[in-house]
């Protein structure tokens, strides 16, 4: 018993230091004539991971959304050098042939690509009952189909040694009420993200999956419109970061190859409770944590439950 004991302290103190090493060599990618793809482009986390990409030295951002005078409006916000060039294209992440085109013209321009952002996405919250039938549709197109869209048509020009970061949430691991339409389409995110992860493995093409915290970004404002009570303290134990911050912590967890890329604390323990098979950050952190990984899940369950049953205070308001 005092040799199992003295091994678990041991691997404590490893996955101690294991963490310290990761945050002290934090280090942004060198992307000096890279060539950056972001679909979701014209706002929010779109606009910080082309802001950070010219400032890590990327030679091209490409970004690619629905509204053209939206992304003339965030190139305007986003500032590169003279020997860099940021490119818009207009397209629709869940029309095949909207974003065939997009691509082509990537194709045409004669570039390549080395990060493959399928960023494109948006929730909207709401109870089971409540929510238009539409919803559940277009949130899975958007969400789910439109990444798979975005990887698809880009497969052929990713460079050797090529990114693809998709953008995840807390959903993706672990959904409550009020994500009955949003939940599953990012559970359907990851799904994805794992299997093209070890198809790809063989390949010098990364994946990684991002699980991000709420974001202080136009789209959660207006989330926050149809937002149940439920939901809302659920989702309230988690901390609201910039997509400046954000996009810091994606090029850090790409620069270590990292699969799971995570802002906080909460966000570890999560993936510890529900990841599945997929490659770990730190192993010995997640061996020291394994004991209590059923007495985490008993109680986040009891907890959520128990605020499932809040009556709900803010109720749908028309588009």
């Amino acid at each position: 018993m005092l040799y199992i004991l003295c091994l678990y302290i041991l691997i404590g103190i490893v996955a101690l230091l294991v963490a310290g090493w990761r945050i002290l060599t934090r280090r942004m990618p060198n992307m000096k004539g890279k060539h950056v793809v972001i679909t979701g482009g014209s706002s929010g986390l779109g606009i910080a991971l082309a802001k950070e990409a010219f400032n890590n030295g990327a030679a091209h951002v490409t970004l690619i959304a629905r509204k053209q005078e939206q992304l003339e409006a965030a190139s305007a916000k986003i500032p590169h050098k003279e020997d860099q060039a940021i490119h818009i294209i207009s397209a629709d992440v869940t029309n095949v042939e909207s974003l065939q085109n997009a691509f082509n013209q990537i194709k045409d321009l004669g570039l390549k690509i080395d990060y493959l952002f399928p960023n494109a996405g948006y929730a909207r919250p709401g109870e089971f009952d409540q929510l238009p039938i539409e919803e559940f549709k277009n949130l899975m197109n958007v969400n789910g189909i439109g990444a798979i869209l975005s990887t698809r048509m880009a497969y052929t020009l990713l460079n050797e040694g090529a990114h693809i970061t998709f953008s995840g949430s807390i959903c993706s691991l672990l959904t409550f009420s009020g994500y009955a339409a949003y939940g599953p389409s990012k559970f359907a995110l990851k799904g994805f993200a794992d299997t093209i992860r070890n198809e790809f493995s063989h390949k010098s093409i990364h994946v990684h999956m991002g699980i991000y915290s709420s974001m202080d970004s136009p789209g959660f404002a207006i989330e926050n419109k149809y937002k149940p009570t439920a939901c809302a303290a659920i989702e309230g134990t988690a901390n609201l970061f910039s997509p400046e911050t954000i996009a810091k912590y994606v090029y850090w967890g790409i620069n270590r190859n990292d699969y799971f890329i995570y802002t906080e604390i909460l966000t570890f323990f999560i993936i510890n409770v529900s990841y599945g098979i997929a490659p770990s950050n730190n192993i010995f952190a997640d061996l020291f944590f394994a004991p209590f990984v059923p007495i985490i899940r008993y109680f986040t369950v009891k907890y959520i439950d128990g605020l499932a049953g809040l009556p709900n205070e803010n109720k749908p308001k028309n588009d």
